[in-house]
């Protein structure tokens, strides 16, 4: 089994669409800002497409359900980078907001930054931090033995 792409059913397709697009520059592979599907390569592989969620929802039979509900965020998608900093500075430059400044989670081995697309979806952006930053437990963690866990 290999994942083929991650597709986001939006609401508001045009925005999500530029901002796809002009904000984070994604190449365009198929479509257009009018719809209803549109995908666009990520630099070093793999692909975001978005489909108009009213017509996923009418294809499985979920079109009368609500279409939103407050809680915390379901999923991320994590968008693995060279420099966090420098694209939340050309990202200020675009109007686009970060929920925070970007910062180090030494425990995770990552600098990372977080930010919400048109329809809400949340983003992180994240870069390997030097080995010499990362927390020392996180280097403990890498020499678990997985034998006997199933993986």
């Amino acid at each position: 089994m290999k994942l083929d792409n991650v597709r986001l059913l939006v609401v508001r397709f045009e925005e999500m669409f530029q901002f796809y697009r002009e904000a984070l520059g994604l190449t365009l592979t198929w479509g257009d800002a009018s719809g209803p599907y549109a995908s666009f390569d990520l630099p070093d592989g793999g692909t975001i497409g978005l489909f108009r969620r009213e017509l996923m929802a009418s294809t499985v039979g979920t079109a009368k359900l609500p279409r939103e509900g407050e809680g915390q965020d379901r999923f991320v998608l994590i968008l693995r980078i060279e420099d966090v900093d420098a694209l939340a500075v050309a990202l200020g430059q675009r109007g686009v907001a970060l929920l925070g400044a970007p910062r180090d989670m030494p425990d995770w081995g990552l600098r990372i930054a977080h930010l919400r697309d048109p329809d809400g979806n949340l983003l992180e952006l994240i870069q390997d931090l030097p080995s010499d930053a990362a927390s020392s437990t996180l280097h403990e963690d890498e020499t678990i033995s997985l034998e006997g866990s199933g993986i």
